[in-house]
């Protein structure tokens, strides 16, 4: 248990060395609104490579078909 509590401790150690010991930690409900809008790039993201994918495939097959 002690490793943990060590982990936990360097962790907001670092955490208060980059953002200033003055700021408080993120609320759970900000950092799922946060992790939300990631997911949602990442899906929009991957949406238009599939999409990017499947035109040049189309060119692709107009060009030697």
């Amino acid at each position: 248990m002690a490793f943990f509590n060590s982990a936990a401790k360097k962790a907001f150690d670092a955490y208060k060395k980059e953002n200033g010991s003055d700021k408080k930690l993120p609320r759970i409900s900000e950092l799922n609104a946060e992790y939300a809008m990631l997911l949602e790039r990442l899906a929009s993201a991957c949406n238009r490579q599939s999409v990017r994918s499947s035109v040049k495939s189309a060119e692709s097959s107009r060009k030697y078909g």
